[in-house]
């Protein structure tokens, strides 16, 4: 664990070196874009944040609150060709200061590959690689331990490939894994790895519009729940191969593909989607649910005038409990459903306003019996302003406010709201 650390701190005091020596340097050097060297390129950042959150642990009754510093250096790199011919990478490091309470400082640690190539002949390929080391409290896949912070790493490949032929058809095959992985024995029964595979026919209805039909699978595997874990250290594994969550999703899917440059932009696409477990039973007793479901997902931009941006989110999707360690836990699986709708509006070329409204989700299927229906909505608002002060140097204040609200007085502890009022502060070169 110490040569752990001393490995990561000497990461970190590199990586602050090397942005913070870029950053005094570049504006008297290169005052105007970003560092070239022919095709070479690099992009040095550092970025302050300092937000007052209201319920700092996402509490439903006693709520604390406190000033938090993010100071982020970053920097990254690229190499540019033809239209779909490029090379980048990146690294950025967070560093988190609690006001009151520093118990809770952190860092997270962010580095991205991606590359892409495309020829004459209609061939494409991009691969991209992002990896995280965090304890961060708010993003956890799928809200695990919302406001608790949880040490862990993560790592995501995803790689497409395709071909475009007869000026109408296009091709496309995608292939993602995701591994995840937690430091605590309490934590590891959410350790995952994610093979998620796919295949599109599109046809091209305009040279901005295409429509395709899709074939998804994802196959999940909590492996450290199938070599069983002890999480209570009694000599009895709570989470074995026969109670554990893996399963596998089929999506069948029609939808749309705007391409950019038009008023539309992004994709849309809705169809059906089967979900099997591997076992009957979580660790509690609660049924498998192995159903079909209406699967949906959108992020849809539109532009009216040159001014104004709309855009619209849309998920829907069916999820293993990720509460399921707690005996409480009264559900195995549910739905989750996300709308999400936002306005950007830019009065100059300096000032721009955001707002934006989400409702979510979590619709719990077959609870335990002898427990009431359980639904949580989380409802979040946020607008904001944004300052472009130079070419190089930008500034922001938002609010966001967040209400979770659950169906029935059983499930009060999930309830919870948090405002936050933050400012932050970005040199890009």
């Amino acid at each position: 664990m110490k040569n752990k650390q001393f490995a990561t701190q000497g990461v970190i005091k590199t990586g602050l070196l090397i942005c913070l020596t870029l950053f005094l340097w570049v504006p008297s050097v290169f005052a105007i874009g970003n560092i070239h060297l022919g095709r070479f390129e690099i992009n040095p950042e550092l970025s302050y944040k300092g937000e007052y959150k209201d319920n700092i642990y996402f509490e439903s009754g006693h709520e604390d609150d406190d000033f938090i510093h993010t100071i982020t250096p970053g920097i990254g790199l690229k190499i540019s060709g033809t239209p779909g011919n490029f090379l980048s990478a990146g690294y950025k490091v967070g560093i988190v200061k609690y006001s009151d309470y520093d118990d809770n400082d952190y860092e997270d640690h962010r580095l991205f590959v991606s590359a892409g190539l495309k020829t004459p002949k209609g061939l494409y390929l991009r691969v991209q690689d992002s990896f995280q080391d965090t304890e961060d409290p708010f993003d956890s896949k799928e809200e695990f331990r919302l406001g608790v912070q949880t040490e862990r790493w993560n790592n995501l490949v995803n790689i497409i490939a395709g071909y475009e032929f007869a000026g109408r058809y296009c091709i496309e095959a995608t292939y993602s894994n995701f591994v995840e992985r937690y430091d605590l024995l309490k934590d590891e029964f959410q350790d995952t790895i994610e093979h998620k595979y796919g295949l599109a026919v599109f046809y091209n209805l305009t040279p901005k519009t295409a429509l395709f039909g899709q074939y998804l699978r994802n196959d999940t595997e909590y492996d450290a729940q199938n070599d069983g874990i002890d999480v209570n250290r009694d000599g009895f594994d709570e989470w074995n191969s026969e109670n554990s969550q893996d399963y596998i999703i089929d999506n069948f899917l029609i939808g749309a593909r705007f391409k950019p440059g038009g008023k539309l932009s992004g994709e849309f696409k809705l169809g059906l989607g089967t979900i099997d477990f591997d076992n009957d039973m979580d660790k509690n007793g609660n049924k498998y649910d192995d159903d079909s479901f209406f699967a949906m997902e959108a992020e849809v931009g539109y532009k009216p005038v040159e001014k104004t941006s709309l855009s619209l989110n849309l998920k829907r999707y069916k999820q293993a409990s990720n509460s399921a360690d707690f005996s409480g836990d009264v559900s195995a699986t549910y739905l989750r459903t996300i709308i999400g709708l936002a306005l950007t509006q830019n009065f100059t070329d300096r000032i721009s306003a955001k707002l934006g409204f989400e409702w979510s989700n979590k619709d719990y299927l077959d609870e335990r019996p002898g427990n009431a229906k359980k639904e949580l909505d989380l409802y979040t608002a946020r607008c904001g302003v944004d300052y472009s002060i130079r070419d190089w140097l930008s500034a922001g204040l938002s609010y966001k406010y967040q209400d979770n609200q659950a169906s029935r007085s059983q499930y009060d502890d999930d309830e919870y709201t948090v405002n936050t009022v933050a400012f932050q502060i970005t040199g890009k070169f």
